[in-house]
């Protein structure tokens, strides 16, 4: 039990237990693991809403931890402390402070979510909803096979637009082969159908993600993380502010505000506005940054198809 409850908000009868899941054998695929605690983890939500019973999952995974409440910033760590321990490190982390503003306060509500971290709002949030819950009707996954209903619904019910983003991009990287950043571009594109200097093979995943997903918009900035990669991405609005440092420690800093972090001038070797899209990629604990456009190359690459031709390959065939 980690309830170390000294707050002083209305709202502080909460149990907050930490449970640890181990693989049935050793040496498990981390990947796989992973896919198997997150059924765990929505086949429990499913049987806790049939029993009407008030619980909430906040994270499962061998990657990420996630604590969160209805705290200020210094009431979060004397609620768990496990964040003033010395040996609790990490090479990334994503944080999140803010009141709510359309929805109503909740512990659950609270953010960072399992995978992202949101600041705006999203307006197309009813329509992005039942679009996906329609398609649970039609799609597959090799990686589930029959056991893709078990997920459903995807969007579960009573979350805020930053849980139901976070539901929906969760689904996309465990039930599919996308990676994260991946699945960030596909629920949250840029303005690319009428820009005619975008290359070909850019396009090209644009286009298929199109068919894929209708855009999740904002006005919004996603940081997200699932402890192999970390990042931020602004939808095409491009209306939530952004900024990253650079210093010369080896560290990067990304904030939705200027001043967040106190940081010597002197340390700073380079800070920029994020613009759409950008990354951070942490790579076998090294932070490596890589800016636009190349750090979507491996992506975009994959995605390298002449549609047109599709399209007239396939009106040949009819």
């Amino acid at each position: 039990n980690n309830n170390n409850n000294n707050n002083n908000n209305n709202n502080n009868n909460n149990d907050a237990e930490q449970v640890f899941v181990t693989a049935k054998y050793a040496g498990e695929d981390k990947e796989l693991f992973e896919r198997n605690v997150y059924l765990l983890r929505k086949q429990a939500a499913v049987q806790m809403d049939k029993q009407n019973v008030e619980c909430y999952v906040v994270s499962l995974s061998s990657s990420t931890i996630v604590y969160k409440g209805q705290f200020t910033p210094d009431q979060l760590y004397r609620y768990y402390s496990d964040l003033t321990n010395v040996d609790f490190v990490t090479h990334i982390a994503v944080v999140h402070s803010r009141f709510s503003t359309n929805t109503l306060p909740s512990w659950c509500r609270a953010q960072p979510n399992r995978m992202v971290a949101h600041n705006g709002e999203i307006n197309t949030l009813r329509g992005n909803i039942n679009f996906m819950h329609a398609r649970e009707g039609v799609m597959e996954s090799k990686l589930y096979g029959d056991d893709l209903t078990k997920l459903y619904p995807v969007v579960e019910k009573n979350l805020t637009d930053s849980g139901s983003f976070d539901n929906v991009i969760e689904f996309l990287v465990r039930a599919g082969h996308r990676s994260l950043p991946e699945a960030a571009m596909t629920m949250v594109p840029e303005a690319w159908e009428k820009d005619e200097e975008m290359a070909p093979e850019r396009r090209s995943f644009y286009r298929w993600a199109a068919m894929c997903m209708e855009p999740w918009d904002g006005p919004a900035l996603m940081a997200f993380s699932d402890g192999r990669y970390v990042g931020a991405i602004l939808d095409r609005n491009g209306l939530r502010p952004a900024r990253y440092y650079l210093t010369d420690d080896d560290h990067v800093y990304l904030s939705s505000e200027v001043g967040v972090i106190d940081l010597p001038v002197g340390s700073i070797i380079k800070k920029v506005g994020l613009f759409f899209p950008s990354f951070l990629h942490p790579f076998l604990f090294i932070c490596l940054f890589t800016s636009q456009p190349a750090s979507f190359n491996e992506i975009f690459s994959s995605y390298s198809i002449n549609f047109e031709l599709l399209l007239l390959l396939y009106l040949s065939l009819l």
